[in-house]
């Protein structure tokens, strides 16, 4: 739009100037057909100034000069021009700088090349010549229109022209963003409906149809038929997650059985029957954690994992996972009391199974005798739950990363400990589910401080309105599975 403002504006600026020169040739030419009439007739030079009066006035003026074929620089000087009689073009003196430039004889050799518009001391001039014969002898009419003021009116109209384009530019401009908003608002509105649709509700949620412009009806054709093809391969996942469940799980229960029972009734194995035997049903109970914990994943993409955000005395639940956890590990739980009790906002069983996680990582990764220490601590509105070791901690880079499915740090994947990568990854998704969080900083004398991050619970949530609490069905729920390592240590101290 501007380029064509420009353009135009240009085109505009040749045409006032091309104008302006055809009204200068109209009037030269009208002084040369009044001198042809006088080709025959002798003139005298007065009759011929007073001719050159006739068509010239203060800002026109005629002269006339007699050419010669070969001129001498002593020739050119000593020129006798016939000039208009009068003081009509002298008066005024506005002409004199042409007059100036006529006496330095600055214009002969150029004045061929007309007509042709000259500026000389801000004044600006059109200038033409013909060649006429008079009694006999060549003489050369001059025409010489001063056009500064034209000039000055054409300049005043063009800057009115360009305050008008950019004026109409600018009114432009905001009428067409008006019209684009228009034009753009359905597919905001568009956009407003696919953001509404979320992991929870795309398996129900569709587009319409007939609230969408015919433009966008193919677009919201293509997206309802996305979201079909992506319910399905929920509803796909959602059946594997479940026959997952009740498949993997009873084979895996037989085999851990039995092998308890083969164990118990082994007098007569000989000490390698004994530890092939052992390893059956550990590596049964190692199967059926992972199998728990890639279940606790599947459904909480689903959407369909439980907890429950409920008011809770954090120390109890610190005491219920130390006393569940340290006899199998050998005094190696250390337990450390707050002063005074604190309430948080959690699910007592989700948290007691995210510690068990965590108390099963650090004994991994430390050394068999270094202590693991349970603790509380509050920070602002949030009550934290420290796990800390004495191993070789977690690098800065990769303290986001271990959290993630399937991802294990460096030390991990050279060590001797075997792991898929998962029970951290179960510890932040049951934590997000919870509106808490799960980190892991530097411990205090070296090794890692892994936390977990819930809301501090405070009598104003319990007010109707607050949305702090939010009771999700816990029908069915059991407490977590204890890790492979604790229950071969608590079999053993029953034995």
């Amino acid at each position: 739009m501007l380029a064509g403002y420009a353009l135009l504006l240009t085109a505009n600026w040749q045409l006032l100037q091309w104008r302006r020169l055809q009204a200068h040739q109209s009037q030269a030419q009208s002084a040369y057909a009044a001198f042809r009439s006088l080709e025959g007739a002798e003139a005298s030079d007065q009759q011929l100034r007073l001719k050159l009066a006739d068509f010239s006035s203060s800002d026109l003026m005629h002269w006339l000069e007699p050419q010669l074929v070969f001129q001498s620089s002593d020739q050119q000087s000593q020129i006798q021009r016939l000039v208009p009689a009068g003081s009509a073009f002298f008066g005024l003196g506005q002409n004199q700088p042409l007059l100036d430039l006529l006496e330095r004889q600055q214009l002969q050799g150029d004045l061929s090349l007309t007509p042709r518009c000259l500026e000389q001391e801000k004044a600006e001039f059109c200038i033409s010549s013909k060649t006429l014969w008079l009694a006999g002898k060549p003489w050369r009419l001059f025409t010489v229109q001063n056009t500064s003021n034209q000039r000055a009116q054409e300049r005043t109209l063009f800057l009115l022209f360009i305050a008008g384009a950019g004026v109409a530019a600018l009114f432009t401009s905001a009428l067409l963003r008006r019209v684009i908003d228009r034009g753009l608002q359905p597919l905001e509105q568009l956009q407003q409906s696919m953001d509404s649709i979320t992991s929870d509700t795309f398996t129900e949620s569709r587009l319409g149809l007939d609230d969408q412009p015919p433009e966008l009806q193919p677009i919201a054709v293509s997206f309802n038929g996305l979201l079909d093809r992506l319910s399905t391969s929920w509803e796909h996942q959602r059946a594997f997650v479940n026959a997952v469940s009740h498949e993997l799980r009873t084979p895996i229960t037989l085999i851990g059985g039995y092998a308890n029972c083969l164990e118990r009734r082994a007098a007569n194995f000989s000490p390698d029957q004994l530890q092939q035997l052992g390893l059956i049903r550990d590596e049964s109970q190692r199967m059926a954690r992972l199998v728990t914990d890639l279940l606790e994943i599947a459904r909480n993409d689903s959407g369909t994992l439980k907890v429950v955000r409920e008011p809770l005395d954090a120390g109890i639940v610190l005491v219920e996972a130390f006393e569940r956890l340290s006899g199998a590990l050998r005094g190696r739980l250390r337990f450390r009391d707050s002063a005074k009790p604190i309430r948080a906002i959690g699910d007592p069983d989700r948290l007691i199974q995210c510690l068990t996680n965590l108390i099963e990582n650090a004994s991994k990764y430390s050394p068999s005798t270094a202590p693991i220490e349970l603790s509380l601590s509050c920070v602002a509105d949030q009550v934290i739950f420290h796990v800390r070791d004495h191993g070789p901690g977690v690098p800065l880079e990769e303290r986001d990363q271990i959290f993630e499915r399937f991802v294990r740090g460096n030390d991990a994947i050279a060590g001797p400990h075997a792991g898929s990568g998962i029970g951290l990854a179960v510890v932040q998704s049951l934590m997000k589910a919870m509106g808490g969080d799960a980190f892991v900083s530097e411990a205090p004398g070296g090794g890692a401080d892994f936390q977990l991050r819930v809301s501090i619970y405070k009598p104003s949530d319990d007010q109707p309105g607050s949305d702090k609490l939010k009771r999700v069905s816990t029908k069915n729920r059991r407490l977590p599975q204890l890790p492979w390592f604790i229950n071969d240590g608590s079999k053993r101290a029953n034995r």
